[in-house]
């Protein structure tokens, strides 16, 4: 493999409870936040957080302001949330023989931020976020991988969710699955790792 790309919550970024208080904190304001908890913000999120909106019976023309007020908060605590433990030393080891890229729904001023704060930016030669497609489309993948001048074929993409699975297939990469991420243990892929260690064994 010449280039491996990660996604960023779930995968890197320990992010889930901040997802949920940011949830949690903006559905107050509709006075939805009883309908809301850890496992069913899980289940939603092994697809998208739209899909949960929907669910929760947000007016389409509300949905434009909360994502609005999602991403001002998740901008305005990233800096709190921690790495995947191992996953900095990870992306350490594989920066010495590969390219290393993310493609994520998250915006890329907040994934800048974050991995400045943890000191591995400089790691990354290409980040990808929703302006250039939102999953399952492969367009951000195939984005990214172009910024790095690597052909699918050559590379992997590392995700938490079925939706990263079916980005990868339609892209032509590979594929690795995490089960720390979001939805945890409540999905299959052909190859799933652990640990953030298993992966430098995964993409040799």
């Amino acid at each position: 493999m010449e280039a491996v790309i990660f996604d960023f919550d779930g995968v890197i970024a320990d992010s889930f409870e901040l997802t949920y208080e940011t949830f949690h904190e903006i559905l107050r304001r509709y006075h939805l936040q009883g309908m809301l908890t850890r496992d069913r913000l899980r289940r939603f999120l092994k697809r998208d957080h739209t899909s949960l909106l929907y669910h929760l019976k947000l007016k389409k023309e509300a949905i434009g302001t909360f994502e609005k007020r999602f991403q001002d908060h998740f901008m305005a605590h990233i800096t709190k949330v921690p790495m995947f433990p191992g996953m900095k030393k990870v992306i350490q080891e594989c920066r010495k023989t590969k390219k290393l890229g993310i493609v994520s729904t998250n915006k890329e001023i907040i994934i800048e931020k974050f991995l400045k704060h943890h000191k591995v930016r400089s790691s990354f030669h290409s980040i990808a976020d929703q302006s250039k497609g939102i999953k399952p489309k492969p367009e951000p993948l195939l984005y990214c991988l172009s910024q790095l001048h690597i052909q699918p074929n050559h590379a992997v993409f590392i995700g938490d969710r079925p939706v990263d699975r079916e980005t990868a297939c339609l892209a032509g990469t590979r594929f690795i699955g995490v089960q720390w991420g979001y939805p945890g243990n409540m999905w299959e892929s052909e190859v799933m790792v652990q640990s953030p260690e298993d992966i430098l064994e995964a993409v040799k």
